[in-house]
């Protein structure tokens, strides 16, 4: 699988990922703090996953980077078991789920998915 990100940059990048669906972010981490540096860039990030023994990539998306700080927010979606004391961000459902409370619009706003196609069609739809 081949990302690309825009060569000229929207205002919020929307990440959203289910499962392993994940793993193309986390490449993109570095770049993503390479290009917010000293901007307003936001990026957000929609973790979906079954219970807190899946969200083992969770570190790489929450630690700041080495070089760069990276503006990001993060949103974990437990779809069946939710850790026993969640954090911010954190809750009960689904990946798609909560795209409709992200600001979304495609002046500003550009959205990577990435998961099973089940996860795909409804959060496109």
């Amino acid at each position: 699988m081949l990302l690309l990100l825009l060569a000229e940059d929207p205002a919020h990048y929307v990440l959203i990922g289910s499962g392993s669906g994940l793993a193309p972010y986390r490449a993109m981490l570095p770049e993503f703090a390479y290009r917010t540096a000293g901007t307003d860039l936001r990026v957000t990030i929609v973790m979906g996953v079954r219970s807190p023994r899946e969200a083992f990539c969770l570190h790489a998306f929450t630690r700041p980077t080495a070089v760069y700080p990276l503006r990001r927010h993060l949103h974990v979606r437990y779809s069946r078991e939710l850790p026993t004391s969640p954090k911010r961000g954190e809750g009960r459902g689904y990946a798609q789920e909560r795209s409709p409370a992200l600001d979304l619009s495609p002046s500003y706003t550009m959205a990577y998915l990435c998961g099973n196609p089940g996860m795909i069609d409804a959060a496109a739809g």
